[in-house]
């Protein structure tokens, strides 16, 4: 992280952009906590593809990342509550910044 005390809004959506979603999302899970370190926020917002992943849908996801989860049903899991990313299920889908309202569209 090299933001310093600055805050990140990212605006959901990271699942489904390719074979990487799990990447990034380890990525932000990293520089959330090194932001925190020094003063700054990252905050990650739920965007339709998240909560498309919550229910088990997955007609966009890449087929590559489909494969390196062992399939949908551990894709499903992996999502679910007690998941390696049910984390994200707490996430907001909107935040107020300021005077600004952050949502994804």
């Amino acid at each position: 992280w090299t933001g310093g005390d600055a805050t990140l809004i990212q605006t959901g959506d990271i699942v489904d952009r390719g074979p990487f979603s799990t990447d990034i999302l380890d990525l932000f899970a990293r520089l959330k906590k090194q932001a925190k370190a020094v003063g700054g926020t990252i905050i990650t917002l739920l965007g339709n593809h998240e909560l498309m992943a919550f229910i088990g849908e997955a007609k966009y996801v890449n087929s590559q990342e489909m494969e390196a989860f062992g399939g949908a049903e551990e894709r499903f899991r992996a999502f679910s509550e007690g998941g390696r990313y049910g984390y994200l299920r707490k996430h907001p889908a909107v935040v107020l910044q300021r005077s600004t309202v952050f949502v994804h569209a």
